[in-house]
């Protein structure tokens, strides 16, 4: 569960039990943030919680457009976002740099957070061009670049396809880099 734990909310928000006295140890939902089930999460993932799933079908998810998470402002994809890149810059990313593959979208999105944190950051992307590629004010790396570069954390907000995905899983394993020690999927 963990290691994707920065990739989407790990735990289904109606479908977990905790006891009381562990959930207000780490303050459950006080300093409530939105997306507050992710919130909550993010918490059980910095404090080493264990999750032991269960093999039974326990829940039956009801999708309608009318959800709130479907048309609140707090659940928009900037709201996960910010939640996301905070939290890990608090409690995942430690004394190390923190590298960000990715200049689409999302890319675009986590780099406006760090900045918006100063926090700092080496972008990179698969570049095609001897020539300087700049986005938002920052230079790009092309992203084997990375080989070079040590004590980091890997942030990556691209998520392509399953054959592609394995081929990022298999370059970055080369480099003895694990998922979710050492780089995550957002």
């Amino acid at each position: 569960h963990w290691h994707w734990v920065y990739r989407e909310c790990v735990v289904a928000s109606p479908n977990w039990m905790t006891r009381t006295e562990e959930l207000n140890a780490i303050g459950g939902f006080e300093d409530l943030t939105y997306p507050e089930d992710y919130d909550l999460v993010l918490k059980w993932y910095a404090q080493g919680f264990k999750i032991k799933p269960i093999p039974e079908v326990t829940l039956h998810w009801r999708e309608h457009k009318e959800r709130t998470s479907r048309n609140s402002e707090h659940y928009n994809q900037e709201h996960f976002f910010r939640l996301k890149v905070q939290h890990f810059a608090q409690h995942t990313l430690q004394d190390e740099k923190l590298v960000l593959w990715g200049t689409e979208v999302k890319g675009k999105l986590v780099a406006k957070t760090l900045d918006e944190m100063d926090q700092p950051f080496i972008w990179m992307d698969r570049l095609r061009t001897d020539t300087k590629k700049f986005v938002v004010g920052h230079e790009i790396l092309d992203y084997q670049d990375i080989e070079t570069t040590h004590n980091f954390k890997l942030l990556i907000s691209v998520y392509p396809p399953e054959k592609q995905r394995h081929a990022m899983d298999d370059y970055l394993k080369s480099l003895s880099l694990e998922l979710g020690i050492d780089y995550w999927y957002l």
